[in-house]
């Protein structure tokens, strides 16, 4: 009998092995390069009745998001509120509780521009501000809106100085009623010979900040040596009844106006040199301003050596809008 040859010993294993690679070629394609896929798995949500708690808790939440969204109505009032204080005359803003349903149902509560013109934050008249007690150099009064106006002329600077004062000594008393006053009270100044020179052109809510601003003006601007400065505003004719008239035109509702001079009045005539303000037309330029207004602003005069002849034209100038006046007499 023939020895097999070496194929014919291993042909059996060759058969094998081809049909191990046939098997696993199949696996291959069918498993990986053709997957067949499977069905996605469905979930079932059966609804649930809520309960008496769950329903609680809801209203909880409701409530907590309601709570808030007044929150949010309420936060931009104080914001508005110190934004006015800064940038526009103090106004009474009218509390959030007292507005009706139909015009809160329409309110934007991040809209600052609706919140002003709502509040009559644009609308300044007829508004109010606190008053605060003022006392300057014996003048004991209150004012809500006011504006002291001193003469820092050189003939006012030395009948100051003969009553044993300074201007500095003047400077102090200004400061120290700003400093004083209710941070809504609105306040101007004014330094004047026969041109004058404003604080601001309209009145200031007594806040921090511009109650800094004013005592800034007052240590560099305010003149202490008896010389107006040549950029003062000059009005024709110049004098008291310019100062009086821009003073009044720095708030329509001014109710106190401070003027600290000796009384004795010159302006400067249109053909150069200088003229005395006579009573008459002094009274009579008054009473036109105060004609304009709704209600009268009290004159206040705090007069440094006032002669005898002035003193009763001084009263029936002061008089008929509840001012009064406060004589320093000289040592």
């Amino acid at each position: 009998m023939s020895k097999p040859s070496k194929f014919q010993r291993w042909q059996p294993l060759i058969w094998a092995l081809g049909i191990q690679g046939l098997i696993l070629t199949g696996a291959l394609f069918v498993g990986i390069l053709r997957p067949v896929p499977e069905d996605e798995p469905r979930f079932f949500a059966v609804p649930e009745v809520p309960g008496n708690q769950q329903q609680q808790q809801r209203q909880q939440a409701l409530q907590e998001i309601q709570r808030w969204s007044s929150g949010a109505q309420n936060f931009e009032r104080i914001v508005a509120d110190t934004l006015l204080a800064e940038m526009v005359p103090a106004v009474e803003v009218q509390p959030m509780s007292d507005f009706s349903s139909d015009v809160m149902s329409d309110w934007n509560p991040m809209s600052f521009a609706q919140l002003a013109v709502t509040s009559g934050a644009f609308d300044l008249s007829g508004t109010s501000a606190p008053a605060s007690s003022v006392s300057f150099l014996g003048l004991e009064t209150e004012a809500a809106r006011l504006v002291i106006a001193i003469d820092i002329s050189t003939t006012v600077k030395r009948k100051v100085e003969q009553a044993g004062l300074s201007m500095e000594f003047i400077r102090g008393e200004a400061w120290n009623n700003v400093e004083k006053m209710d941070g809504n009270t609105l306040f101007g100044l004014i330094q004047f010979a026969r041109n004058y020179d404003r604080f601001q052109p309209h009145l200031l809510p007594a806040t921090r900040r511009n109650r800094d601003r004013a005592e800034k003006w007052l240590k560099e601007r305010f003149r202490v040596d008896g010389r107006a400065a040549s950029s003062w505003q000059r009005d024709h004719p110049n004098g008291i009844e310019s100062v009086i008239r821009a003073a009044m035109a720095m708030d329509p509702q001014l109710d106190t106006l401070i003027i600290v001079s000796d009384g004795d009045f010159y302006f400067t005539p249109s053909q150069g040199g200088s003229q005395k303000v006579s009573w008459e037309n002094l009274r009579e330029s008054t009473r036109q301003m105060q004609s304009t207004r709704e209600t009268p602003c009290a004159i206040h005069l705090v007069a440094f050596q006032l002669k005898p002849e002035d003193r009763m034209n001084v009263i029936e100038w002061l008089r008929p809008y509840g001012g009064r006046l406060v004589e320093i007499k000289g040592n």
